[in-house]
């Protein structure tokens, strides 16, 4: 047995490696104490939102690098501070209130507020959570907040452009007018609420019920054919008073307006301009200018009639030659405007013969070299005499031109083909056919058949194809006959 010294020993040895084991375990646990709080700092400091945490004196106990970074200061500057030492008094002063108000309720406080932080003002979203411990007891307050500077400047400018945009949309003197697919009106700018302000208020109603007073779209709608096209449209409309009377008359361009994702249309922009004063004035314009026309019509017919006063044989020529020329060009799908020069120039075609003496002109005999040679002068003088005039037709041209024959053998350029315009391969054939038609002082008339059995038997060599082609279809088929004037 053992001696109760020898037990005392044992029990102090005992005691001793009890000892050194809780040293152990206490080194231990701080270092992963230590670890986890590194790790911790870590995670906070990889963090982009600012965290700050106040006991309950108000006193900053922990922040993160981002809070650090905001206000340009260590850790260790920040901590073991109050607001009043990082800010200037008056935010200082909000934010202890806002912390009194978090430790006294128990309750989250979320705002945005403006802070001044190292680099200036910034805007933050600060959400406030108080700490509670397992008593139920307040401990402190945790701060996160987020730098929301730039969304603050973009939601601003956005503002601003909005705004500066509405007031661009409420200036414009023509009217806007926004429709869904369903043609219900969804914004309208200011002109169109004063064209319509009978019907107001304009929104939710369908396009054709507030500005027309229907119950069905209009026929003449734009907005529809955008819808069924997916592309732009344009129509000039009536516009209608309050009884539905037409007042006037308005153009209507509508535009598809698509979904940004998926560029589907989803409604239509009409932009809508009053047009009545200008169609007045059109309509007024175009009286003065038919005037105008048969004026000058007037006019170039009374040269017509001088040339042919000087040659009694080829009286009416000219005034047949235009007919013919205009049934071609009117075949051909000419337009009105375009007729009405083909017509002039056919009236004066033969202007240039007032220089030349008028017994040659009406010789009865077969001409001479030299007095043919001098009747060729006369597309050239001819173009002479027009040429300053400033017809809005290329009438000087058709006249020089008029001679003219596809394979280079006519006068007075020698032109071919394409070098010879449209009007003058015109003037070319129904003169021919006419002259060839009709009785000259050194042969009687040789008759139509003749002239068309000429045009056909050259088609394509002297004369135009099409133009040929028309030509005896007029008179073969549609009944045209050379009348007297």
């Amino acid at each position: 047995m053992l001696g109760e010294k020898d037990t005392v020993s044992q029990l102090l040895n005992e005691l001793e490696t009890l000892r050194r084991l809780a040293n152990q375990i206490e080194d231990a646990a701080r270092n992963r104490i230590e670890e986890s709080g590194k790790l911790l700092q870590k995670i906070l400091d990889a963090t982009p939102d600012m965290l700050v945490l106040k006991d309950t004196n108000l006193v900053y106990r922990f922040v993160n690098s981002a809070f650090c970074r905001f206000l340009g200061k260590e850790q260790d500057e920040i901590t073991g501070k109050t607001d009043y030492d990082l800010f200037p008094p008056e935010e200082a002063e909000k934010y202890r209130s806002d912390d009194v108000r978090v430790v006294e309720t128990k309750q989250p406080q979320v705002q945005e507020e403006e802070v001044t932080g190292a680099s200036g003002k910034k805007w933050l979203y600060v959400a406030k959570n108080p700490v509670i411990d397992d008593s139920g007891r307040v401990i402190g307050v945790l701060c996160s907040v987020r730098d929301i500077t730039v969304l603050k400047q973009t939601e601003e400018a956005l503002r601003e452009n909005q705004h500066f945009l509405s007031n661009v949309f409420s200036s414009i003197q023509d009217g806007i007018s926004v429709l869904d697919k369903s043609l219900c009106i969804i914004k309208v700018n200011r002109t169109v609420e004063e064209w319509n302000a009978r019907a107001m208020p304009l929104v939710g109603k369908r396009c054709y019920e507030a500005y027309k007073g229907k119950r069905e779209p209009c026929e003449q709608c734009p907005a529809k054919e955008v819808l069924e096209t997916g592309k732009p449209a344009y129509e000039t409309v009536p516009k209608t008073g309050p009884a539905g009377e037409a007042v006037g008359w308005s153009d209507v361009y509508a535009f598809p307006l698509k979904d940004l994702k998926t560029g589907e249309t989803k409604g239509i922009i009409n932009y809508i301009r009053d047009v009545t004063e200008r169609r007045q004035k059109e309509g007024e314009l175009k009286l003065a200018l038919n005037k105008l026309q048969r004026v000058v019509l007037q006019a170039i017919q009374g040269m017509a009639r001088v040339v042919e006063r000087r040659d009694a044989y080829t009286a009416g020529h000219q005034f047949r030659v235009a007919d013919l020329a205009c049934a071609i060009a009117d075949e051909l799908g000419f337009s009105e405007y375009e007729m009405r020069g083909i017509q002039m120039a056919a009236l004066v075609h033969d202007i240039g013969k007032v220089s030349v003496p008028v017994e040659i002109l009406n010789k009865p005999a077969r001409l001479t070299k030299t007095e043919f040679e001098l009747i060729r002068t006369h597309p050239r003088i001819g173009f002479d005499i027009l040429k300053e005039i400033e017809f809005p037709w290329p009438i000087a041209q058709m006249v020089l031109q008029h001679h003219e024959r596809l394979d280079g053998s006519g006068y007075p350029l020698g032109l071919k083909a394409d070098e010879i315009c449209r009007e003058a391969k015109i003037l070319a054939v129904a003169d021919v056919v006419e002259a060839m038609a009709s009785h000259r002082p050194y042969r009687p008339a040789l008759g139509v058949d003749k002239a068309l059995e000429e045009i056909t038997s050259n088609r394509g060599v002297l004369y135009d194809s099409d133009t040929v082609d028309v030509c005896v279809r007029l008179f073969t088929s549609k009944g045209f006959r050379l009348d007297d004037n």
